[in-house]
């Protein structure tokens, strides 16, 4: 009889555990269910849709190039992701190009990612002494997103540990001294603890390291992902201890619910600013508004939809707080659109001091003379860019214009031709070969 019920009891439990992985797999679930309904946002475009090598044939190169070398101009190989790769390319054959199934299939597995968790239990020139006195900086302010996922954004006004500042370096490592000490206490008596550990602390190694990073822009939520599954070790572990202590109190899983279900608020409050590019980078701006690439990010959202007007500001707000060329030609670009001619060329040319090798800026400032009935200048600056880029699309046909202002007419002839060659689908170029041939013969 007692064996009976002792087969009983522990029957009874497994069948809790399976309630138990039951309600965390669907809470999450329902967290994060309404980003099944958005579409590419942030970083998805260039990765998922714009990846010309997300093909079966490419696999090998997937495995062999780091994550950013389909998108142009991405030359730094800071990140070697090739599984996320794969797994974007069993999307794509599965699904297409449809959004929502990605971001169905992604939830999925965010939600089993916590039950394995509850069923277990530009390189920065910073010096290596900064690096270290911000390590720890960085593992606490990681954890206390974990902890609390509040004004979660893309971007964070996340600032390096000064060495003059050396008593808040001090105060973040007697902190992080602090709670290695409780958790190794807590380890002691519960061996299975240090796998939690490793799973929070092992993938967050890389992102101590700020060399890595874009500079003034150290810390993503991203970095944190694989980390997750620690936390859940530990927050299932916490519970076990609980209920082992307490095996007939109702305050602990009242307690337990009570938690994962303002958690799981939390974290779909935050979830809804991804609903797209604008939504999610004015979050940015909101939380980092001295961040300048929340600047930079949230002008490109808006150039995207022509609001260049709204953008520009943005621009300049981010060269404001770390001049650079992309800063400069993005507000360039965003002036001429908007028809601030004058704004746009001090932009162009302020982009150029910092980065003369930028050959659409280079463009833009020939364009703006040309609009300005300054051909001769024009002239010059479309030579520039040719040399630069002399098979890019528009730039010969530029310069035919600008030569066939000042009556130069065989020169432009000829600029209009080198377009037609390198791009013979070009009808203006066309047009214009038609027409000087035609005052040619006429003449």
């Amino acid at each position: 009889m007692a064996q009976g019920e002792v087969q009983q009891e522990g029957s009874s439990l497994k069948g809790n555990e399976r309630l138990w992985l039951a309600a965390i797999l669907i809470l999450t679930f329902l967290t994060f269910f309404s980003t099944i309904t958005f579409g590419w946002v942030y970083d998805d475009p260039p990765q998922i849709p714009g990846n010309a090598d997300l093909r079966w044939d490419r696999l090998s190169y997937l495995f062999t190039h780091h994550l950013w070398a389909s998108a142009n101009g991405m030359t730094e190989a800071r990140f070697y992701r090739p599984l996320l790769a794969v797994w974007f390319l069993i999307n794509k054959t599965l699904f297409g190009l449809n959004p929502h199934w990605f971001h169905l299939t992604t939830v999925m597995a965010l939600a089993r990612r916590h039950v394995l968790g509850q069923a277990v239990g530009a390189h920065s020139s910073i010096g290596w002494s900064t690096v270290l006195l911000t390590a720890p900086k960085i593992v606490l302010f990681n954890l206390y997103r974990v902890v609390l996922p509040v004004r979660l954004s893309p971007h964070y006004d996340f600032k390096l540990a000064a060495p003059d500042h050396i008593a808040q370096s001090l105060m973040a490592i007697a902190a992080l001294v602090a709670l290695a000490l409780l958790a190794y206490l807590v380890a002691r008596r519960a061996r299975q603890l240090w796998v939690a550990y490793a799973w929070f602390l092992f993938p967050l190694l890389p992102s101590l390291n700020a060399r890595w990073m874009n500079e003034d822009d150290f810390v993503h939520d991203r970095y944190v992902y694989m980390s997750m599954l620690g936390t859940a070790v530990l927050a299932g572990a916490a519970f076990a201890a609980l209920k082992h202590r307490w095996p007939h109190s109702r305050v602990v899983p009242i307690f337990g619910v009570g938690l994962a279900v303002g958690l799981a608020f939390l974290s779909a409050i935050q979830s809804q600013y991804w609903v797209n590019d604008l939504h999610l980078l004015s979050r940015g701006v909101q939380v980092a508004p001295n961040n300048e690439w929340a600047h930079l990010n949230l002008g490109a959202a808006l150039s995207r939809r022509e609001k260049y007007a709204e953008a520009a500001p943005h621009f300049v707000r981010s060269y404001e707080l770390k001049p650079g060329w992309r800063a400069a030609d993005s507000a360039g670009f965003a002036y001429q659109e908007s028809g601030d001619l004058s704004e746009a060329e001090r932009w162009f040319l302020l982009a150029l001091q910092s980065n003369p090798s930028l050959p659409d800026a280079w463009f833009a400032v020939g364009q703006i003379r040309l609009e300005q009935q300054r051909p001769a200048e024009a002239v010059v600056y479309f030579q520039k860019v040719l040399a630069l880029r002399p098979d890019a699309e528009g730039y010969h046909y530029a310069l035919g214009s600008a030569l066939e202002q000042l009556g130069q007419t065989s020169a432009a002839l000829e600029a209009y031709r080198a377009e037609l060659r390198l791009h013979p689908y070009q009808a203006g170029a066309r047009k214009a070969v038609e027409r000087l041939s035609h005052t040619g013969s006429s003449e």
